[in-house]
């Protein structure tokens, strides 16, 4: 597997996983995650929406990719803190 794996790649699709799973969000969730390696900085975007678009809340944070982890559950948090809590559950509830 180590011959046909992008270590760039699993750097980005970690961090992602790493914010989606900080949101508790499952694959019927309204959150969208995107991480992107940079000459030699991880980016991490993120948005969580309610699924008409009437209400969102986006973020991003930039780190080290050695720890790309850290980087997307910070991004969770800060997600959070902005109220994506409470839009994911009016999310939920609109289903």
């Amino acid at each position: 597997a180590a011959g046909i794996s992008d270590a760039r790649a699993l750097v980005e699709l970690t961090a992602e996983r790493a914010a989606v799973g900080g949101l508790d969000a499952t694959c019927r969730t309204p959150v969208g995650a995107r991480a992107e390696l940079l000459d030699g900085r991880l980016r991490a975007d993120a948005f969580v929406g309610l699924p008409d678009g009437s209400e969102w809340v986006r973020d991003s944070v930039e780190g080290d990719p050695e720890d790309p982890v850290a980087l997307g559950r910070s991004l969770a948090e800060r997600l959070l803190a902005a109220g994506a809590r409470e839009v994911l559950e009016r999310a939920g509830s609109m289903e």
